[in-house]
């Protein structure tokens, strides 16, 4: 039985080969839509330079580009930082 029991599958606001990688292999199948921001200009606006909180800021700002443009979809963001 698979895991993704929803007839449309999420919309991964990611260009990572690996994310993909690991959704389709825990059994859940994802729509590739890289979100087109500039995630520099983002980190600059940001008032914290928390490699965390970055993180989870450029994965919200990914996931709220595509939302936009598809709404009534579900949206994954995700984002790293190194330090």
């Amino acid at each position: 039985m698979p895991l993704w029991l929803i007839e449309q599958a999420p919309r991964a606001a990611s260009k990572s080969a690996v994310r993909h990688a690991l959704l389709r292999d825990a059994g859940i199948p994802v729509e590739v839509a890289p979100a087109d921001i500039d995630e520099r200009a983002i980190e600059q606006r940001a008032d914290t330079s928390d490699a965390g909180d970055i993180a989870a800021l450029l994965a919200r700002e990914k996931a709220r580009a595509i939302a936009t443009r598809l709404p009534g979809r579900l949206v994954l963001g995700a984002d790293q930082t190194l330090r």
